[in-house]
């Protein structure tokens, strides 16, 4: 399992989400995988809370 994989399952675990059968779509891009998380693409795990623009309330 990578490092990327071991947050994801640590995340998940901490949540109590089953990742078994999760399809996955990475993106390396972080400006797009943040796009995606606030347009119901699923959910992105950043370096740091965004400070500007109230993501941390916008995401669900």
């Amino acid at each position: 399992m990578s490092g990327k994989e071991q947050k994801w399952q640590s995340w998940a675990e901490v949540r109590g989400i089953d990742m078994a059968g999760v399809r996955r779509m990475p993106l390396n891009d972080y400006n797009v995988a943040i796009q995606a998380a606030i347009d119901g693409g699923g959910v992105a795990i950043g370096r740091q809370l965004a400070k500007a623009g109230g993501h941390r309330n916008t995401v669900s």
